[in-house]
């Protein structure tokens, strides 16, 4: 089995990772989520965003969240967030 601690924690790239995310981080972990932790996991798109019921500009951006163990990857706007939780 390969734990999310296996894998080495990631970054992001000097000025971003660009146009095209890079492959997801924890692709070959096979680690069930720790208990009680939310499955989050998946690819997330903003659609008809609306703020006190009022429809605002949509950005149209897009996050990828990973997840394992404790760990949790959330990648999207150039930026990679890879972090443990407790």
């Amino acid at each position: 089995m390969t734990l999310a601690a296996d894998i080495a924690v990631v970054y992001t790239p000097a000025g971003g990772y660009g146009d095209e995310m890079p492959p997801p981080i924890l692709a070959g972990c096979n680690e069930p989520l720790s208990d009680g932790a939310p499955d989050l996991r998946g690819l997330w798109q903003v659609v008809g965003p609306e703020i006190d019921g009022e429809t605002v500009p949509n950005t149209g951006q897009v996050q990828r969240i990973e997840q394992a163990g404790n760990r949790i990857v959330i990648t999207s706007g150039g930026v990679i967030h890879d972090m443990f939780g407790n």
